[in-house]
């Protein structure tokens, strides 16, 4: 799995930059609704890939540790200017995320879900 998207981690972006304007709306309420639930959070972000959704949730977050298996998907997400919460991304295994060291009061896997 972890050669999979390693593979394809150029990929990953492309469907967030179709050019389809519901698609846009969507994108930009799911950014509003995560920035509003995960709001002066500590979060664990699992499987960020590319930290797209990263870059939304630092803009109101306290601080984002993001963790994704993939070394090539965690390398594009650094390259990112992400301004706002403190940003650490960490090469680390979804099953074993009891390993990532840290104090966290929220979590994102691929949805916004909120753990206090």
């Amino acid at each position: 799995m972890k050669e999979y998207y390693s593979k394809r981690a150029q990929e990953y972006e492309k469907i967030y930059h179709r050019d389809d304007p519901v698609r846009h709306a969507e994108l930009a309420e799911i950014s509003r609704l995560m920035q509003e639930l995960f709001f002066r959070l500590d979060v664990l972000e699992v499987a960020c890939g590319t930290g797209y959704w990263t870059e939304r949730i630092a803009r109101s977050a306290r601080s984002v540790t993001a963790v994704d298996i993939s070394e090539e998907t965690l390398r594009i997400a650094r390259q990112k200017n992400i301004e706002g919460a403190e940003v650490r991304f960490i090469q680390g295994d979804a099953y074993r995320s009891n390993e990532i060291d840290g104090k966290f009061n929220a979590g994102s896997y691929r949805q916004a879900v909120r753990v206090r």
